[in-house]
């Protein structure tokens, strides 16, 4: 295939993919998964100034990487929105071609001629097909931070295969900063790439002391750009993670059941299959096959780590727990290169090129999540924050009645103020900041509702001065003021002593 039909047929997959998401998104105003509205939250809280805080903990230390949330908060201001939530749902679209352009950039650079536009075919076309975009990546209309830092890492295993043969000092402090910026997008992307460095080094310069200190110095840039965010965290909370649920959580598609794991099978059979192919002959020779294998190698390792660690409890089980999914995702990203190169050791005839382009058309255009997201719109009071916004204070801090402590039933009032960038006492246990003790303060929330219904004791005025309760909360006129309602919630003053 020439260098022209490349770009003209990557060109019409990035139609395609616009065209389906700009589709799919048409009329919504609100992300549809609830981990955009925390990102929208710690965007709001950049915004309003609090750089290094978690806006939903009022003292607390931000945890969550910050490079998309803060570039999010700069979109936000270069084009004057106000509305963050249907900003994000607007920018999904367009920031999800990113992921396709660099991976496409970069099996240019690691793969036999030819392969290139195979393997973004399918990663456009086949990723996602069967599993939501945080499980097997590609292509996705929204814009979720862990799908969006797919860019950066293929951006930076791209600049891996230019630079590291050169052994060039510059190229040391160049890769590192890059690492060290996509960690600061996402930490399991950068984790991969530290790997890959190495596998990179090794195999590109030679066992020598040289490639030693220019790993040593990439690694001491790296460390640089990651304390921006490391150290904060690092100070705040020497003792480390004490929550657990958040970095327990576990996808559907990755649960020790039948169901699971047979559909697992399903999503990982084509690129097991070019691999037994590619073992033969094909796998991409010198540095960026020791790359592809590294990558793939810890990804397999973090997997089989955790279905062996199902439900358990000791030893090793303990130790770096994180969501699995986001390695299920890069090992996605991973087969897409295998799949195009073990196809393009046999080219395949262009009308079954085609057909299979068009079966893939289709199911990009069916794939199950976009339909799932647009039928079920995420618990989010869209009145309630509009008005958080506009009465409150980003250092004010709301009670809120619903659910806490399980994955289900989430508050739409609790989440209409978090992506206000509002303080809460307690977020939802899957939400919550994994360094502070969730248990203190569901505590002091559930404590907080008991006063405003009348009961005797201490009240939350030290804490908060608003609280956000649907109808069926009891409310003592003594203790809260109604200040305005929405269709979900009704919003009070407390009736604090000063």
């Amino acid at each position: 295939m020439s260098v022209r039909r490349d770009w003209v047929v990557l060109g019409g997959l990035l139609a395609l993919c616009l065209a389906h998401g700009l589709w799919v998104t048409r009329g919504l105003v609100v992300p549809p998964d609830l981990d955009a509205l925390r990102d929208i939250g710690f965007a709001q809280g950049v915004r309003d100034g609090n750089w290094w805080g978690d806006p939903a903990y009022a003292g607390a230390v931000r945890y969550y990487p910050p490079l998309v949330p803060a570039l999010g908060a700069v979109v936000a201001w270069a084009m004057r929105s106000a509305d963050l939530p249907s900003l994000w749902v607007q920018l999904g679209p367009w920031l999800g071609l990113l992921p396709v352009l660099m991976f496409f950039g970069l099996a240019r650079a690691a793969l036999a001629p030819g392969a290139a536009v195979v393997a973004t075919a399918i990663f456009v076309l086949w990723n996602g097909a069967i599993a939501p975009p945080w499980v097997a990546g590609g292509y996705a209309p929204w814009l979720f931070a862990p799908v969006l830092s797919q860019a950066a890492f293929c951006a930076v295993a791209w600049l891996m295969v230019r630079l590291v043969p050169g052994g060039r000092w510059w190229a040391a402090l160049l890769l590192g900063a890059a690492i060290g910026l996509t960690f600061l997008a996402h930490v399991i992307p950068a984790l991969l790439l530290t790997a890959m460095l190495v596998a990179a080094a090794w195999v590109g310069q030679g066992l020598r002391w040289r490639m030693v200190g220019w790993l040593a110095l990439a690694g001491a840039v790296q460390a640089l750009v990651m304390g921006v965010y490391l150290l904060p965290l690092l100070l705040a909370y020497p003792g480390g993670v004490v929550h657990l649920p958040p970095g327990a959580w576990v996808a559907d598609e990755l649960r020790p059941n039948a169901a699971a794991l047979l559909g697992l099978a399903a999503m990982n059979a084509p690129w097991l299959l070019a691999v037994a192919l590619l073992r033969r002959r094909g796998w991409p020779a010198g540095m960026p096959g020791a790359m592809l294998a590294v990558w793939v190698a810890v990804c397999l390792a973090v997997l089989a780590r955790h279905f062996d660690c199902a439900g358990a409890e000791s030893g090793a089980c303990t130790v770096l727990r994180m969501p699995v999914h986001h390695f299920h995702l890069y090992l996605q990203v991973a087969g897409a290169l295998l799949i195009g190169q073990a196809l393009s050791l046999r080219p395949l005839a262009p009308r079954a090129l085609a057909l299979l382009l068009l079966a893939g058309g289709v199911m990009l255009w069916g794939r199950p999540y976009d339909a799932t997201a647009r039928a079920s719109a995420a618990p989010f009071d869209r009145a309630a924050y509009q008005w958080v916004l506009a009465n409150t204070q980003p250092s004010d801090t709301v009670v809120t009645a619903g659910r806490t402590d399980r994955d289900g039933d989430f508050d739409p009032a609790a989440f209409a103020v978090m992506a206000a960038g509002r303080h809460l006492l307690a977020v939802n246990t899957l939400f919550s900041n994994p360094y502070l003790d969730w248990p203190a303060r569901e505590a002091a929330r559930q404590q907080a509702l008991a006063w405003i219904a009348g009961a005797a004791g201490d009240g939350p005025c030290a804490l908060a001065r608003w609280a956000m309760l649907p109808e069926a909360v009891p409310v003592a006129a003594e203790r809260a003021q109604l200040v305005a309602e929405t269709p979900v919630d009704r919003i009070f003053r407390l009736r604090c002593a000063d």
